[in-house]
C-alpha cells in the first residue's frame, strides 16, 4: 500500500486526478446505493411501525 501512495504523489497531478476518478466514482456510487438503501429500508421501518401503532391505538379507542 506504501508503494501505491508513493507512487500516487510522485506521479504529475495531470495523472493523479484520472486514477483518484476511477476510484473515487465508482467507490461513492456504491456507497450511495448502500445509503439510500438503508434510508429506504428504515423509512418502510418506522412507516410500518406507525401504522401498527395506529391500528392498535383505533382498536382501544372503539
Amino acid at each position: 500500500m506504501d508503494q501505491f501512495t508513493q507512487f500516487l504523489t510522485t506521479i504529475p497531478f495531470w495523472l493523479q486526478a484520472p486514477i483518484v476518478f476511477v476510484v473515487v466514482v465508482p467507490l461513492c456510487a456504491v456507497l450511495a446505493v448502500v445509503w439510500l438503501r438503508a434510508i429506504d429500508f428504515l423509512g418502510a421501518f418506522v412507516l410500518r411501525q406507525s401504522a401498527k401503532l395506529e391500528a392498535l391505538k383505533d382498536t382501544v379507542e372503539e
